[in-house]
């Protein structure tokens, strides 16, 4: 996660966040194996685009918008662009734009491949052989996020020993982009174990939270 606060902090968006796509590194000077984010294929710097005319947030003197920077939002146009289907977050079909939000969506199911030993997710859509195209297992997993809010099942062990993970990954499951906390709010959540852990503080994330970064 702090690599991909740093990646954010410098503009880009990853687009391709997943467990294959994720290194082990040994340290020798330090005597340690650190998680390196690789794969930058499909990684893009962040496009500033202004806000709609008439709208004063971001504006010298103004607030921004929440979810969006200082004079206009980050978005990367990615019509007609390769895509990871399983992993993408819907707002990339739905308006053919990847934010950084995008990218916090897609760490909540490297997070989940993670506590299920590398399963991959959304296998009900991508393993039916009735969805023959990508763009009918599309429009099925779309259906399935925003009309019956079906997300990837949490091992009961993980969610009885890590409620307040449980609580976070719902965080990163929203919808809406801008609902969803940065990965700077991820970060700081997973540098708290207590906060993640049966009988500790809780993820703490609150819904007007998202809007902070």
């Amino acid at each position: 996660c702090d690599a991909l606060v740093y990646l954010h902090s410098e503009g880009v968006i990853h687009r391709d966040l997943r467990a294959e796509n994720v290194f082990l590194h040994k340290d020798f000077e330090k005597g340690r194996i650190k998680l390196v984010i690789g794969d930058f294929g499909l990684s893009r710097n962040v496009v500033l685009r202004e806000l709609p005319q008439g709208d004063d947030a971001g504006k010298e003197g103004q607030p921004p918008a929440p979810g969006y920077g200082q004079g206009g939002y980050g978005a990367y146009s990615c019509h007609g662009k390769p895509m990871p289907i399983v992993w993408t977050a819907p707002e990339c079909f739905e308006t053919g734009e990847a934010f950084k939000r995008s990218d916090v969506w897609m760490l909540s199911l490297l997070m989940w491949e993670t506590l299920c030993y590398g399963d991959r997710p959304f296998r009900h859509v991508m393993d039916n052989k009735k969805h023959k195209t990508a763009a009918k297992k599309i429009r099925v997993l779309l259906n399935d996020l925003e009309e019956n809010d079906v997300r990837p099942e949490i091992p009961a062990e993980a969610a009885e020993l890590f409620p307040g993970l449980v609580e976070l990954l719902g965080r990163m499951w929203l919808y809406d982009h801008e609902d969803r906390p940065s990965a700077q709010d991820v970060l700081k959540v997973l540098k708290a174990p207590r906060s993640l852990t049966a009988g500790g503080d809780g993820a703490g994330l609150k819904r007007s939270d998202a809007s902070l970064h």
